[in-house]
């Protein structure tokens, strides 16, 4: 049944999210969308203007929420190392438990690359606040002695960042659990002893 006139923008969008996360914008038909909204076509056209507004629409949604829910991890109590371990972690629970929704981001990414300015203006700006979110916490992390004194916080943040990536495409390729907890696992030990190591040698 579709929902009466008054609904929620928020809520209609939470629904198309996991829809287009699963087939991607091409391969997700107007029809799957209204019937997962719950709305009439009209009524998207009405809110959201289109097929493809209503995908920039549920991807900044998305990221939004994605965004809030890592910088709070990074911003909690805890050593700067446990903090930059939970988020690895929350990653690699969201990909393992087959959550469409939260592959939406690397969907976009895979689908879209560098061929559409606006999306890739919209993945760009929650990228960079995220990676700088992570630097600071590596900052701290080597400011506290977690990690070498000489570690570049900037470069060491794109490699987490890098991995973080590499897990959601593991995921969306089938990767099992324990492939995704093991490039989590394996990021932190170079992070700790190999690259922190490899950076002082090279200062």
């Amino acid at each position: 049944m579709s929902r009466g006139k008054e609904f929620r923008r928020e809520d209609v969008l939470r629904e198309a999210i996991p829809v287009f996360a699963q087939g991607g914008y091409a391969g997700t038909s107007t029809n799957a969308l209204l019937n997962a909204m719950g709305i009439s076509r009209q009524s998207m056209y009405d809110t959201f203007g289109g097929k493809r507004s209503l995908y920039l629409a549920a991807l900044r949604q998305h990221l939004q929420q994605v965004t809030r829910q890592r910088l709070a991890i990074l911003e909690a109590d805890g050593t700067p190392l446990a903090r930059i371990a939970s988020l690895l972690q929350q990653v690699v629970s969201q990909a393992a438990n087959a959550e469409a929704a939260a592959l939406l981001e690397i969907g976009s990414v895979c689908e879209f690359g560098c061929s559409d300015r606006e999306i890739g203006a919209v993945l760009e700006q929650a990228h960079d606040t995220l990676l700088r979110a992570i630097e600071r916490c590596l900052a701290q992390a080597r400011n506290a002695g977690q990690v070498g004194e000489r570690l570049d916080s900037a470069d060491a943040a794109r490699f987490l960042s890098a991995n973080m990536t590499a897990i959601e495409l593991a995921a969306r390729g089938g990767a099992s659990p324990a492939i995704l907890q093991g490039i989590a696992t394996l990021a932190m030990r170079t992070l700790t002893h190999v690259f922190s190591t490899f950076t002082e040698r090279n200062d």
